[in-house]
């Protein structure tokens, strides 16, 4: 499955830069959606939803990083 990762706007930053993204992709492990967020200290975190919250799976140094990670999860 390609994920279709879409900026979520209303999380930009002050310069209208991306800082949350999300793709559906309706897994058994991780739900309806993963979130990737860019956090203070540089780093991407993959993110799915459950329990009122969200849990992080892994950190990454870059964005293409995140997405790639998150691909080849749910694709296994």
């Amino acid at each position: 499955m390609k994920l279709i990762w879409k900026p979520i706007t209303e999380c930009d930053d002050e310069n209208g830069n991306h800082t949350v993204w999300s793709a559906e992709v309706n897994h058994s492990n991780y739900g309806r959606y993963l979130w990737i967020s860019i956090r203070e200290n540089g780093l991407y975190t993959v993110e799915c939803s459950g329990n009122g919250g969200f849990k992080p799976l892994v950190y990454c140094k870059s964005l293409t990083a995140a997405k790639r990670w998150a691909a080849m999860e749910v694709n296994k």
